[in-house]
């Protein structure tokens, strides 16, 4: 059986559809309103003893940073790490390997000694003899000695100019006293949310048989208020905001108690798209993406909210957009799910249509999903229409890419969806059921993950 995005096959997933409620609702309701929630059912899930949980990601980043000031590169040192003085070097002067020059850095804290770096308009690379920066920022500079004899020339040390770190060189029979600089994981966090849909009927409804219904009101009800939860529960999963507030329980004569929420996808790519400016959450900042600036501009590499301009896709920027993505992935697969509003939808169908070498698959199934399959070489694309998206005109021209192997769901001991039974009070003359779900998400690796906002004319 063909798989898809490094699933289970179609025929096991069929033997196994009773494991969940959430596995059921693909097996029930393929065409629902819950394709993540029924998807992120067949991922290893993992329970979780605190209702706040955090998870650590721990990075290998290309180590770089940008040249600063008036002057960055100088034949003197900086007063201190976050000045801007020393000894400017004229055009056209040279420099050899036995000179001491000190290169000023945004991010110093990023470098150490012995590294091989290449300022990108310098021919030749340089090794790093010392360090000194800022603790509270990174500002900085290193001492440098060159690899090669160089001459400057006007334009080859201006600020911002990218610093990128490739490799590292020891002394013959040195002792290798400075080490290296290890990559601390970050640390990302998120909450359980409590999910409840109620469903009830009198004791003379109970006792009603409808001739619509052999088996009486409940297994309707019960349908409708599974339908709901699922819906709200890939709401949760997508839309949902992390807070926690101490608010009145009216059941419990007005007794405080904690409410939480969750984040969902699309805060999680708000956080990375935020950078270290983070977002307010709980009254205080939060930024789990610290190692990088705000990314606000659509054309920025690192940005993953996409709002297109004047709603116009070409195809020059959706094959960026795809490369962009692309590159990040889980270990087991680079197949991407896409979630459309019917308006994008349209829009992605007309670029196929008319990019005749553009290999596509329409109609491919899984898991009693349809899908449009959109083979780049970054990975495929499963391409399937949200129906929660369809039916709302803010979302309708909405493109949300997902790496389903970047969450993970989890969820309180015995509080993974559950249907309980008799939830009314002693003294009610009806029966109350209810679906109950106490659980969150993790999001690892957000920037394989993009949504691509106001999707409405292709232009070819």
């Amino acid at each position: 059986m063909r798989t898809a995005f490094g699933l289970l096959d179609s025929e096991t997933y069929a033997d196994t559809r009773f494991k969940n409620w959430r596995r059921e609702v693909l097996h029930s309701f393929p065409q629902g309103a819950a394709p993540i929630t029924g998807l992120l059912s067949m991922i290893g899930d993992e329970v979780t003893s605190d209702p706040e949980f955090n998870w650590h990601e721990k990075r290998f980043p290309q180590r770089r940073a940008k040249l600063r000031g008036n002057n960055p590169i100088t034949t003197t040192e900086p007063t201190s790490a976050t000045t801007n003085d020393g000894e400017f070097i004229p055009d056209g002067t040279s420099k050899d390997t036995d000179d001491d020059l000190w290169i000023k850095l945004d991010r110093a804290d990023k470098f150490n000694k012995n590294l091989i770096v290449q300022v990108e308009t310098v021919s030749s690379m340089f090794r790093v003899l010392d360090v000194v920066f800022d603790s509270t920022n990174g500002v900085g500079y290193v001492k440098v000695r060159l690899l090669r004899d160089y001459e400057f020339v006007s334009g080859d040390r201006d600020a911002d100019t990218v610093i990128r770190i490739i490799s590292s060189a020891h002394i013959e029979g040195g002792s290798g006293e400075y080490g290296g600089v290890g990559y601390l994981p970050q640390v990302v966090m998120n909450s359980t949310q409590i999910e409840r849909t109620e469903f009830e009927f009198t004791g003379t409804a109970a006792k009603t048989e409808m001739k619509f219904d052999e088996s009486g009101p409940y297994r309707e009800r019960a349908r409708d208020a599974y339908i709901e939860h699922m819906t709200r529960l890939e709401k949760n999963i997508i839309f949902g905001q992390r807070s926690l507030k101490m608010a009145p329980d009216h059941r419990a004569g007005g007794r405080i108690r904690p409410l939480r929420t969750m984040s969902g996808i699309i805060e999680f790519l708000r956080l990375w798209d935020a950078g270290s400016d983070g977002l307010s959450i709980n009254g205080t900042t939060y930024a789990p993406y610290s190692d990088h600036d705000a990314a606000t501009n659509v054309t920025d590499d690192l940005k993953r909210i996409i709002p297109l301009p004047n709603g116009n896709l070409t195809k020059k920027f959706w094959n960026e957009l795809v490369e962009r993505v692309g590159r990040y992935h889980s270990n087991k697969t680079n197949e991407k799910l896409v979630l459309c509003g019917s308006g994008a939808m349209m829009v992605f169908n007309e670029l196929f249509e008319r990019n005749t070498t553009t290999q596509v698959e329409v109609g491919a199934e899984a898991y009693g999903l349809r899908f449009t399959r959109y083979v780049t070489p970054f990975g495929d694309y499963w391409f399937k229409s949200h129906p929660l998206f369809n039916d709302d005109p803010l979302w309708r021209n909405w493109a949300l890419i997902i790496d389903i192997h970047s969450l993970k769901w989890r969820y309180m001991p015995g509080r993974d969806t559950t249907l309980l039974e008799h939830r009314q009070l002693p003294d009610e003359d009806l029966r109350r059921d209810e679906y109950l779900t106490e659980a969150g998400i993790e999001m690892w690796l957000p920037e394989g993950n993009m949504l691509i906002q106001d999707v409405k004319n292709y232009v070819h």
